[in-house]
């Protein structure tokens, strides 16, 4: 009797698992990351640099991923020369170069390939806010 039960689960499991991919490829179903998935920053996923990040990404979930990163007053606030490449799958909402709240940003890039889901993609955001 477990036999047929289990079989009976793995049956239904297979197609939802199908629905689920028709409605998906169809563009019917957004998935996004948990609302408490992490942000990655810098090489390390938990830096901010300002420069010469280098984030390689194949898999995983995140809020947001960033290269370059300042939401500081620092001098000079200038964030660049930043880079992030994901390949593989990797569910994000936002995926950028470089960030920077106070400054500018340049020379940053972002390179996408393989089952990527974002909301924003970017190379740089400056925000510089003068108060």
């Amino acid at each position: 009797m477990k036999f047929l039960a289990k079989m009976k689960e793995k049956q239904m499991q297979r197609k939802i698992g199908g629905i689920l991919c028709g409605l998906l490829c169809a563009g019917v179903v957004l998935v996004v990351p948990s609302a408490w998935a992490d942000n990655y920053f810098g090489d390390d996923g938990k830096t901010h640099m300002l420069t010469g990040a280098n984030v390689s990404l194949d898999s995983g979930n995140y809020d947001a991923v960033y290269g370059g990163y300042n939401n500081t007053k620092v001098s000079p606030p200038e964030v660049f020369k930043n880079n992030v490449t994901i390949t593989g799958t990797v569910a994000t909402n936002i995926v950028c170069g470089a960030y920077s709240f106070y400054g500018n940003v340049r020379e940053n890039t972002v390179t996408i390939s393989g089952n990527t889901l974002g909301n924003v993609v970017c190379g740089g955001v400056p925000v510089l806010q003068t108060l």
